[in-house]
């Protein structure tokens, strides 16, 4: 995830964005931080380079504290802040990130290196989410000091094991302690698995699955409205997650996270027990409007990540839509609606709509509406 906010007038305003969960998100994010700045409308941005040059012009002059947190990728640091002769004198930028070499190419002298957590705080981490006080319990002692150090120091992997620990007997703990005495050092992810290892099946493939690659970022009551029902009841699935520390829910209600629980989450493959299904996601859209701008910069993201995503780019056009087309609609998982200006103008669409909802009404199909371009 990528936040960054901006104070324009210190003490006055501040402002966060978030780009996590959204296909489009550095063009977006250079957009609302545009239009914030300067108070106007500014021309649409479909390239990276074009909204660094505008932003150049826009914030030179401007008094700006500038957070980038998590920044994985090279390009999401120049798109923001190629260097401090963007901004006006007194400015700050704050950039985190678990890459140094990213760091190393701006050729600034100023860092500071997160310590981990040393043994006697880990095991207050540890049990305040495995026993839910300060202090662990006498009679696991030995265990809970052994799962602490095989956790090495970091927060999230004490966290979500100690969550899932809770209430746990001495044998399962035992278990999981083994689990990861086998796991060679460094290895986060394959410690932070075990914890998804003792979720129930249709949570891991179908909730976890769902939240991870398309959720982030949405408000719990939307996602329970999406996905309630058609595999397992959301509400207490959502439960579960968090409760195992694998899913946050912000002050606004919204869910969240971290970086590598996403990657774990997208990696299940839920066609083991899904097998009916070709696709992951169908796109609907106007070719018109968005095929050359969003919904090809979100099919190209969609597929990068792994997910299988069906594109009409070259199926010969007519009266009535395809087979082809029909066959993909019903093969797919989830149908992605991409609602622009001209879309309802197309018989073509339409007929892809009414498909789509007949499967959600006979099947559960599920469908998420993307409005573009459109004033709601």
């Amino acid at each position: 995830m990528i936040q960054l906010g901006a104070v324009l007038r210190v003490g006055v305003s501040l402002k966060i964005y978030s780009v996590q969960g959204k296909a489009n998100g550095l063009f977006c994010l250079q957009e609302q931080l545009l239009s914030d700045v300067s108070h106007a409308k500014h021309e649409k941005i479909v390239d990276i380079e074009r909204g660094v040059s505008q932003m150049k012009i826009a914030l030179h002059n401007k008094r700006a504290l500038i957070v980038l947190d998590d920044i994985s990728k090279t390009d999401q640091l120049t798109a923001f802040c190629g260097n401090s002769e963007w901004f006006g004198c007194g400015s700050m930028i704050l950039i985190t990130t678990r890459n140094k070499h990213i760091l190393d190419e701006l050729n600034e002298k100023y860092f500071f290196e997160m310590k981990r957590i040393d043994n006697s705080k880990s095991l207050e981490l540890f049990s305040w989410n495995a026993f839910k006080h300060l202090s662990h319990r006498d009679d696991f002692v030995k265990l809970a000091k052994s799962i602490v150090t095989y956790c090495e120091g970091l927060s999230l992997v004490l966290e979500v094991l100690g969550s899932l620990l809770f209430n746990k007997t001495k044998p399962e703990l035992r278990s999981v302690s083994t689990k990861l005495k086998g796991i060679p050092t460094g290895q986060m992810q394959e410690k932070l698995k075990i914890s998804c290892e003792y979720l129930d099946g249709s949570v891991k493939d179908y909730l976890f699955f769902n939240i991870a690659c398309f959720y982030v970022g949405v408000e719990k009551q939307d996602v329970m409205h999406k996905l309630n029902g058609f595999k397992i009841p959301t509400e207490n699935g959502i439960r579960m997650l968090i409760e195992h520390s694998l899913v946050k829910v912000d002050m606004n209600n919204k869910l969240g996270m971290h970086e590598l629980l996403q990657e774990i989450g997208k990696s299940i493959n839920p066609k083991k027990s899904k097998s009916k299904y070709v696709y992951d996601v169908f796109l609907s859209f106007r070719g018109e409007d968005t095929c050359k701008s969003f919904t090809s910069h979100l099919h190209i993201t969609l597929k990068n990540a792994g997910i299988e995503t069906f594109m009409d780019n070259g199926i010969r056009r007519g009266e009535n839509i395809s087979s082809t087309l029909r066959q993909a609609i019903e093969n797919s998982r989830m149908s992605i609606i991409i609602f622009s200006i001209n879309y309802a103008g197309s018989r073509w669409c339409l007929q892809e709509l009414e498909k789509i909802m007949k499967c959600h009404r006979t099947t559960g199909q599920e469908v998420l509406l993307i409005f573009y371009g459109v004033q709601l």
